[in-house]
This record gives structure tokens, sequence and C-alpha cells, in this order.
């Protein structure tokens, strides 16, 4: 069910939730959707040209897919939810302290926040991934240049909203953090993703060969990037 008048803030009802969207129409030939962050709402970006009808057939077949982007954007901390960490499920166990820190003990994330907030919560998410990160990424990369034979200058750490990770003619490369949430052989799919583009910039037909190489099962991870994306943001 879609309810709003046109040019407004819109609403549609997917199972257990009331999902606020707005439509905005441009030049364009397909329809888009993003989430903007700062509004908490989903901005449809639609031809000109489309009618009602289209777009109510676009979001009839596409509903799945809006709560499940949802469900992960607008995402609530509770004690014992699940969150994703190297392919496992750890459980958070939220704590009242006078210092905002956090510790892993076996399968439990214990974070200690001064006040119970989920931007405090999700501030503490980001240091344990980031500081994890920090460790085991460049590790990871260490290995696969020894590997490959292929040198890089550079790693840095970046909280990128739609790259998993990138690669300059320096011999540079940024990886997304975020990438802790899923699991190694797709960090591993990434990092080796990279260090070909330092060989091989563009995506041409050598650059996948190349990585299939090294990466026989790509697709598989590549696929598993594209549908559990939504699950890699804090």
């Amino acid at each position: 069910m879609i309810s709003g008048c046109d040019g407004l803030e819109k609403q549609i009802a997917i199972k257990d939730e009331i999902i606020p969207y707005r439509l905005e129409k441009e030049t364009r030939k397909s329809i888009s959707i993003i989430w903007d962050r700062k509004e908490n709402i989903f901005k449809y970006r639609v031809p000109h040209w489309i009618s009602k009808k289209e777009i109510e057939l676009f979001l009839e077949k596409n509903k799945e897919k809006i709560y499940k982007k949802f469900k992960s954007y607008n995402k609530k901390y509770t004690k014992n939810s699940k969150i994703n960490y190297l392919g496992r499920k750890l459980s958070l166990n939220i704590t009242k302290s006078k210092k905002q820190d956090y510790k892993l003990d076996g399968d439990i994330l214990k974070v200690y926040i001064v006040q119970e907030t989920d931007d405090n919560i999700k501030k503490a998410l980001h240091k344990f991934y980031k500081n994890r990160a920090k460790v085991f990424i460049p590790s990871r990369l260490d290995f696969h240049s020894q590997k490959t034979g292929i040198k890089y200058s550079n790693i840095r750490l970046k909280n990128q909203k739609t790259l998993w990770g990138s690669a300059s003619s320096k011999k540079n490369i940024n990886i997304n953090y975020r990438l802790m949430m899923a699991p190694v052989e797709v960090i591993d799919y990434v990092l080796l993703h990279e260090l070909i583009h330092l060989k091989i910039m563009a995506h041409s037909k050598k650059f996948w060969e190349k990585l299939k190489n090294w990466v026989p099962e790509m697709e598989k991870h590549k696929t598993w990037l594209e549908q559990n994306k939504y699950k890699l943001i804090i």
C-alpha cells in the first residue's frame, strides 16, 4: 500500500514497516533508489515521463529489496543483537560505562558506552571494525602481495558508501573497513581485485582472466557482495 501526494514524502507499507520515500523526477532513463542518511528516507529518482502506475509496479516488484535495505540502513541495536564479523555472528553486549570502549570475548562483543543511544553504539562498532581492520587487512594484503608478486605502496582504510576498494596509478590501495563484516574469502577477493588493478587498471577481459587465475570462485564472491551489501552497514 502506498500513500502520499506527488512531490511530497510518501510511504509504502511492507511487512512490519512503514517506509518513507520521496520521488525526484529527473532527466534519466531508469529508476534508481538511494538512501539519504541525513533525512532517513529513500529517494526514488525517476524519469519525468514515468506514470504513477509504473512507479507502483516498480515498488511492488522491488519491495523485498527495499525492505531489506530499509532494515539495514535504519538499523537499531539492542542487547544481544547479532552483528557480522569475518563470516561469524557476534552477540552484542551493551554496558553503560564512564568510558566508551569495546572488548571481544569469544563470540560476544562487549560494548561500553557512556549513554545507551543508537549513535553511541554505532560509533563504538565503527571503532571496533576499523581497529580490527588495521591489523587484519594489511596482513592479508601482504600475504596476497607476496603470493602474486604484485607490490603496492600504501594501504588506507576508509568508510566509503559504495566502494569496497580502489587502486591508484601510484600503487596505493584503499579498502573499506566495513568489509570486516564479510567472510574472509570475500575480503580476499576484494584485496586481490585491487592488487590486479595495479597491473591492469581497466576491467578488461585480460583483467578478469588474471583475477580468476588467483580467485577461481570470483563470480561467487562478487555475487555475495552484491546480494549481501545491505548487511555490511553499521
